[in-house]
């Protein structure tokens, strides 16, 4: 090879290694200013006024929950009234009529003239304790009768009573008087369930037709009588008790 030859050929072998150096170098500072521009926040466009700038409203802050959105209102907005929903049946009901109330007269109470009951003397007499042919212990007893018919506890009329009448168990002996019938009247209790009366006597061999013996057997009934004079209105069978 000849001597210009060689040089010519050196010439472009360095002509085309600066042209690759320069193309990296191209490439390179390309890549940087991309890089750089990707990185740099992006200029905000201010806008300028004439007249006095005004703050705007601070915007409400989302909260993020769990994947969910939330944003506080600034200014709470009232609940809308929920309306009940109207069918087409209650459009089409009528208006149901109201019924005024009505004047309820007071009920008259009907006053009964109610006057004194007047206890007749009649009826029977029913004894009850003591049963027949008992012991009379210590002396003392209770007597006990009915008034029939339906007298209840009413008392006997003025001017009569009841007499508890005790004897000996005798034929000729007569019924005597054990007690005060007229003292005694009101002392006489009566059971209104039961309508039985009822009086204690003690110290029974002490009463008239006991004759102050200490032992022995006594006849005994209850007789309604008329007190003046004293007359026996209503009386009844007999029974006996010993002491």
């Amino acid at each position: 090879m000849t001597e210009p030859q060689a040089s010519s050929k050196k010439v472009l072998l360095i002509l085309a290694g600066v042209g690759i150096l320069g193309a990296l170098v191209l490439i390179g500072l390309g890549l940087v200013l991309y890089f750089t521009a990707k990185d740099s926040p992006p200029e905000v466009a201010q806008t300028t006024s004439t007249s006095t700038a005004t703050a705007a409203p601070p915007q409400p802050t989302a909260t993020t929950m769990a994947g969910v959105v939330i944003i506080a209102s600034a200014t709470p907005t009232p609940a809308a009234e929920v309306l009940p929903a109207q069918t087409a049946e209650t459009l089409n009901r009528n208006p149901t009529a109201t019924r005024l109330p009505t004047n309820t007269p007071s009920p008259t109470v009907a006053v009964v003239q109610r006057w004194p009951t007047v206890v007749t003397v009649d009826g029977s007499i029913e004894l009850i304790a003591p049963p027949d042919n008992t012991q009379a212990a210590g002396g003392i007893v209770e007597f006990k009768w009915i008034w029939h018919e339906n007298k209840g506890c009413e008392q006997p009329p003025d001017g009569y009573a009841f007499e508890i009448r005790v004897w000996r168990d005798l034929d000729y002996a007569a019924p005597m008087g054990a007690m005060d019938a007229q003292t005694q009247k009101p002392n006489i209790t009566c059971d209104p369930a039961s309508g039985i009366r009822s009086l204690t006597i003690g110290r029974i061999a002490t009463v008239p037709g006991a004759e102050g013996v200490t032992s022995g057997r006594l006849r005994w009934d209850v007789a309604l009588v008329q007190l003046s004079p004293y007359q026996p209105i209503i009386t009844t069978q007999y029974r006996t008790f010993f002491y």
